[in-house]
């Protein structure tokens, strides 16, 4: 509604309003990122499957990129926990089977939620310019917390870090080079056994 000088305000949501709009533009938002990538999506797109104003959607996030990032972060904060708690339920398991369980886990992730394959170094780039520096590092997933996680879980490592980070980042990204790929399961199989051979003690 327009005020005296013409100017409009924003609708006014209540918590419950506020909490199931918010919930829509997460989970619409992942399918329509999924779907078409960050840069093809628009703000009037995800106003309007969340059946909201283009004004309405800044009262929930400063720009269609920090709901992308939202979602990521939480999806991987998720899936981490997940793949943690999993693999704790098998840790009498020889530690380079522990392993192997533990990337399979992390790569079916990634394939049920198709907007993290997504995450490539040049839409993290581009997230990093787009978004406010606290935005941006408040919703930044260190990759080092993963191999953390192994760590925890008595797996002992030849290799750095860094080298580490770098490995399982080949690994995912073989995903995107075998989409739809027949042969997918096997290459990736191979790979993750030769690979995880080389780096647990």
């Amino acid at each position: 509604m327009p005020n005296d000088k013409g100017e409009k305000f924003m609708p006014r949501f209540n918590e419950q309003e506020r909490e199931t709009i918010s919930h829509t533009l997460m989970s619409e938002g992942e399918k329509l990122f999924s779907n078409y990538g960050l840069r093809k999506v628009t703000v009037d797109d995800l106003a309007e499957v969340a059946n909201i104003s283009k004004g309405s959607f800044y009262a929930f996030f400063q720009s269609k990129e920090h709901l992308f990032i939202e979602i990521n972060f939480k999806l991987q904060s998720k899936l981490f926990d997940e793949v943690e708690n999993e693999l704790r339920k098998k840790e009498n398991l020889p530690k380079d089977e522990l392993l192997v369980l533990g990337i399979k886990l992390l790569l079916h992730g990634f394939l049920h939620h198709p907007i993290l394959t997504n995450l490539e170094s040049n839409t993290w780039e581009y997230l990093r310019r787009k978004l406010p520096t606290e935005v941006f590092e408040k919703h930044t997933l260190d990759d080092s917390k993963i191999i953390d996680k192994f760590i925890e879980l008595g797996i002992e490592f030849k290799e750095p870090y860094n080298v580490l980070i770098r490995l399982l980042r080949v690994i995912f990204s073989c995903l995107a080079e075998l989409k739809d790929d027949p042969e997918q399961e096997r290459i990736l199989d191979i790979v993750i056994y030769g690979i995880v051979q080389q780096i647990v003690v």
